[in-house]
């Protein structure tokens, strides 16, 4: 029986995802890929998560894609084509459907899609050590998983330009200082850094946690007047939460809130 390419842990809140391919450097290959899906959802079923982990075993976060799949195959059109892609990055993407904050920590390489997949976790605590590359031009390939979406809205467009046609590759200190990643680490400090953010969130008021979590993924896309509307909606739910009434009474007391997710 072969090892699952997905391990999923669960503790406190926190659901660890782990990229289990450590002989190929947790390529993204689609058996890799379709047990993430199944961790990913799930999760999204459960009810009990605040918070998701993403990782990679061994020395690499994800080597990137699976590269004899990115020629098509003799024979295959481009509208086919077009659909194994779109078929992939629906499962790549399920993270985005998560209503939950998710949090990548880069234990190692990110490179190209596995760079992306990093990349479109909400937060990413990265080691100093790791190097996060986006080399699909050096292959000849447009990058995608949603690059051209992520990137220049985290480094603005003329460095993701830079980083896009160089290909080269940075270090986590780099990357932190573009505002690629939240923070960046030394390697033994890792785990215990991403688990202090994991556990924080998850110990927050989960109702309001959730409706921020749309309203930032949703904000590029909104006028100031969308915005203001949808957190209106969004406080007026919160006025009625337990979590809410308790967070004041906290404040008041002057002690830490002791929230419940209702």
């Amino acid at each position: 029986m072969s090892e699952p390419k997905i391990l999923l842990t669960r503790e406190e809140g926190v659901a660890t995802i782990t990229l289990n391919s450590p002989a190929n450097r947790n390529a993204l290959s689609a058996e890799l890929i379709e047990e993430l899906a199944i961790a990913v959802n799930e999760v999204k079923g459960d009810g009990q998560t605040r918070v998701v982990v993403i990782t990679g075993s061994g020395k690499a976060f994800s080597s990137g894609g699976d590269i004899k799949s990115m020629v098509a195959p003799p024979g295959m059109g481009l509208e086919e084509m077009k659909g194994l892609l779109k078929e992939y990055y629906l499962k790549t993407h399920s993270l985005l459907e998560l209503p939950i904050p998710t949090i990548a920590s880069i234990n190692g390489h990110a490179i190209g899609a596995g760079c992306t997949l990093a990349l479109a976790c909400d937060m990413r605590i990265a080691s100093r050590q790791a190097r996060l590359g986006l080399g699909f031009l050096r292959l000849g390939l447009h990058p995608g998983m949603g690059t051209t979406y992520f990137l220049p809205r985290l480094v603005g467009t003329a460095k993701a330009f830079e980083l896009l046609l160089t290909g080269d590759a940075i270090t986590g200190e780099e990357a932190e200082r573009l505002g690629l990643v939240n923070r960046a680490v030394v390697a033994e400090e890792l785990e215990a850094a991403t688990r202090e953010l994991a556990l924080k969130v998850a110990r927050g008021p989960a109702v309001a946690i959730r409706m921020l979590k749309t309203a930032l993924r949703h904000s590029p896309l909104l006028d100031l007047a969308a915005a203001l509307d949808y957190e209106t909606s969004a406080q007026a739910i919160c006025s009625q939460t337990e979590d809410l009434r308790e967070g004041i009474k906290a404040f008041l007391e002057k002690r830490e809130p002791q929230f419940t997710g209702r």
